[in-house]
């Protein structure tokens, strides 16, 4: 110390103290907690001090100065930091020190300003224990509530239910309402939360200030189960539009609700997406599950909308503020949504590690259950990269995340699922489930296939099985729906698959259909697929020269893709040709097929060694 100008004081050892790293000062109480009790006393006293003196006479005064002033007195007269005292506080008994609870309070608020929600948690339930006044500890019940939400820990509905049934503030009962609601929201259990936002309502007078908070966050749970929504008709039905962009949280939740309804009942894209953008201008929120779901569902409506571009700004400004201020919750549920974005935009190694990120943070959240849309990713990126069918569903068995009924986002697991036992083979399995999509809740979105292509996929299955007549249907009956919709990746998808399952000799004039629709769209994946099943098709036909552009544009279609290329047509048992139905090898090994010239030839193995070429792959967004 005297070398670098200071006298070893107490004063000078509490500047060293303020200039010592977060993580220096964190790992020196943590060797302290590892010590006896008396030891670890002496040593925090000893560091507090700042005296420096030899033998019995330093021990002496050492006891004499701690069994005066405890440490965190010491710290808190000399005006140390709110968290350096408190780690002092952590290590004594309560006494009801009312002083030691406002001390841990002002801890906790700056580590919840420094994304430690955690830490603040811990600080405040120990405040709790201390305990405060009566007339502080509804406030302090609700803070703890609110840190352990944010880091998603189920004990934070003990401390919310209280405040919701017990509290006689009426702002506490309208903030713990909507946080739990949300927690409730976010686990899947929108009909839970539904009750409790009623329960609030019951218990605040009419006309008091919150009352439309609270019909604000019971509109933001309608769309995550069909019960919430049933209960929610006629306030939607109700529902007009504000005209011009959200000026706040209502409006917001308002034209968000709007632009669901359009999407999930086959009405108008064009209106949908303008609903989802003029709630969108309100400001996306720091925690959506605060009350806020309005933006989840907004952002939700552009991704099924082709607005992916859009969506994708939307999810990267929100976790980039979720992560500085620790919210697990949002973190999570964010992730999953940009993972399931992702795939539709055909960024495949990116939604694998948004997807992963996601489901390893899930198990230890209450409040995550949307990480079903990250799974369902993982699978459909997954197929795409050649994984395995079994290993997939491996990977569905050991996340524990089933289909929920009840919980809207779950369908597109189904869907995956289904996708997943086409895959593998078992067309009669993935027809049921897919199909089983027909009789949910249109909430779920099996009536639009902008949100589910159930039925294309089912198609193809069907005529693998050579059920023609059912195929037909059901992929006319997609490509109408579609249609009248208006997102031109729906349009492609159903167009394709009504196509490869219709007559040879129309094939190729429907596929050429499929690619113009689908020239407008960000949905490269579906864009490249259709490229190659075109080109595997004129092959089919001995029109080689015109296979030779889309046969060679699939490749740098899913180069552009950062990952593997999408995957080529098979073999259809109906037409009698190997260019109708897709299977599930990489396309390398099909478009080697397609390409293959009668009897073999100079420029075909040309043509195969170009395509053996290794492909350089873009830098994938890090891990989070």
């Amino acid at each position: 110390m005297r070398a670098r100008g200071f006298e070893p004081t107490a004063a000078a050892a509490t500047e060293v103290g303020a200039l010592v790293p977060r993580g220096v000062a964190n790992t020196v109480l943590l060797r302290l907690a590892g010590l006896a009790p008396s030891t670890a006393a002496l040593a925090r006293t000893l560091s507090v001090l700042g005296e420096w003196r030899s033998g019995d006479r330093c021990r002496a005064s050492v006891r004499a100065r701690a069994a005066a002033l405890p440490a965190s007195k010491i710290l808190d007269a000399r005006g140390a930091p709110p968290g350096q005292v408190a780690a002092h506080v952590m290590h004594t008994e309560p006494g009801a020190d009312l002083e030691a609870v406002t001390l841990l309070r002002d801890a906790a608020h700056d580590a919840l300003a420094l994304g430690d929600a955690a830490g603040a948690a811990t600080l405040l339930a120990r405040a709790l224990d201390e305990p405060p006044a009566q007339d502080d500890r509804t406030a302090l019940v609700l803070e703890l509530g609110l840190a352990r939400a944010r880091v998603g820990a189920p004990e934070s509905i003990a401390a919310l239910s209280e405040i919701v049934a017990q509290a006689d503030d009426h702002a506490a009962i309208v903030v713990a309402a909507i946080e739990l609601s949300g927690m409730l929201f976010f686990s899947g259990r929108a009909a839970e939360a539904a009750a409790i936002l009623r329960r609030a309502q019951e218990r605040l007078p009419s006309g008091a200030e919150g009352r439309e908070q609270l019909e604000v966050a019971l509109l933001g749970v309608s769309y995550t189960s069909a019960s919430a929504r049933r209960e929610a008709d006629a306030t939607i039905a109700a529902l007009r539009d504000p005209g011009g962009p959200a000026r706040g949280v209502l409006e917001a939740t308002t034209l968000a609700t709007l632009a669901m309804d359009e999407l999930m009942y086959l009405r108008s894209a064009s209106k949908a997406i303008d609903f989802a953008h003029r709630a969108l201008a309100a400001g996306l929120p720091l925690e959506p599950h605060r009350g806020e779901a309005w933006a989840v569902v907004a952002l939700a409506v552009l991704a099924a909308t082709d607005q992916l571009d859009a969506a994708l700004r939307g999810t990267d400004e929100i976790l980039a503020r979720a992560r500085e201020q620790g919210a697990a919750v949002t973190v999570a549920t964010i992730l999953a949504l940009r993972a399931f974005i992702d795939v539709r935009r055909g960024d495949l190694t990116s939604a694998q590690a948004d997807a992963y990120a996601a489901i390893e943070l899930g198990p230890d959240l209450l409040g995550a259950e949307f990480v079903v849309l990250a799974v369902s990713a993982a699978v459909l990126a997954g197929l795409e990269r050649d994984e395995t069918p079994d290993s997939l569903r491996r990977l569905i068995d050991r996340t524990g995340i089933r289909y929920d009924t009840e919980f809207s986002p779950s369908s597109q697991l189904r869907y995956a699922s289904g996708v997943l036992r086409a895959a593998a083979g078992n067309h009669e399995a993935a027809v049921e489930e897919l199909r089983s999509c027909e009789l949910d809740h249109p909430a779920l979105g099996g009536e639009n296939p902008a949100v589910l292509a159930w039925r294309s996929a089912a198609s193809l299955s069907l005529a693998e099985l050579g059920r023609f007549e059912e195929a037909r249907a059901l992929a006319a009956d997609e490509v109408r729906r579609a249609q009248s919709f208006g997102v031109p990746r729906a349009i492609g998808i159903a167009l394709r698959a009504d196509a490869l399952i219709g007559p040879s000799a129309e094939r190729a004039t429907s596929l050429e259909a499929a690619l113009e629709v689908l020239g407008s769209s960000p949905a490269r994946l579906e864009h490249a697929r259709v490229l190659v099943d075109l080109g595997a098709t004129l092959r089919a036909t001995r029109q080689r020269s015109a296979a030779r552009e889309p046969l060679s544009a699939g490749p740098r279609a899913g180069q552009a893709m950062r990952g593997p290329e999408p995957r080529a047509p098979g073999p259809c048992r109906a037409c009698g040709d190997r260019s109708a139905t897709p299977d599930h090898r990489p396309l390398r090994r099909r478009l080697a097929h397609a390409q293959r010239a009668p009897r073999g030839g100079a420029r075909t193995r040309r043509r195969l060694r170009l395509l053996d070429t290794p492909l350089p792959d873009a830098p994938a967004r890090p891990l989070p």
